[in-house]
């Protein structure tokens, strides 16, 4: 697993090659444009101001050996982030001026369905653009702290985005192969079949 911090930068990355693509291209930045760079900065956020030294992953970053062990799906379902430890998240990025009870039933849905699957609590956590209202429900989980929510200006969000720096090309200095890259090779060498390899980002997929 990557570190809180490599976490962080690979994200910001992303972020900024995201948001430069739609400014180059001249793409409008709607909501429907600005929902990955949303999932992303939810990230980043938690990572950068909580108390935890634990990376926030976007859900389709999550190994897929992980996901099988917690009977999670292999593409997103419900949660859109999670610490892969009692975090799970969702961002709703929404036009409209409020989010429904059907906006977030799949997410509380899932987070129902993990803590009975697992036998444990979790830390529900919500995302969204601060001019949103939200439905009773939602609210009055929080009031009982059984829901953590972050809303995010999202002129803020595109400030940020702008901060960002260039990322550097760094020069590649190949400093040999990790255990599990000398595995995957050999077991290529060895087999007829073909080969899936799933490792998290920043893993050393390209060089296996």
């Amino acid at each position: 697993n990557l570190s809180k911090t490599q976490l962080i930068s690979i994200y910001k990355k992303r972020m900024y090659e995201r948001f430069h693509h739609l400014k180059t291209n001249y793409i409008p930045m709607d909501f429907y444009q600005l929902a990955p760079l949303f999932e992303l900065y939810s990230c980043l956020q938690w990572m950068i101001h909580e108390n935890s030294n634990l990376p926030m992953y976007l859900y389709e970053d999550i190994p897929i050996d992980f996901k099988i062990e917690k009977e999670w799906s292999k593409h997103d379902t419900g949660i859109d982030f999670s610490d892969m430890n009692d975090v799970l998240g969702q961002c709703k990025l929404r036009s409209k001026c409020s989010i429904s009870r059907r906006d977030i039933s799949t997410f509380l849905a899932f987070v129902l369905e993990h803590q009975e699957l697992n036998e444990t609590q979790c830390h529900p956590v919500l995302t969204y653009n601060k001019d949103c209202s939200l439905p009773p429900n939602i609210q009055n989980l929080h009031k009982k702290g059984r829901m953590d929510l972050r809303p995010y200006d999202m002129d803020e969000m595109i400030h940020y985005c702008h901060s960002l720096s260039k990322p550097k090309i760094e020069r590649f200095v190949f400093q040999g192969l990790r255990p599990y890259q000398t595995e995957c090779i050999q077991i290529g060498k060895e087999t007829k079949k073909h080969m899936i390899i799933h490792l998290p980002t920043g893993s050393g997929k390209t060089l296996i």
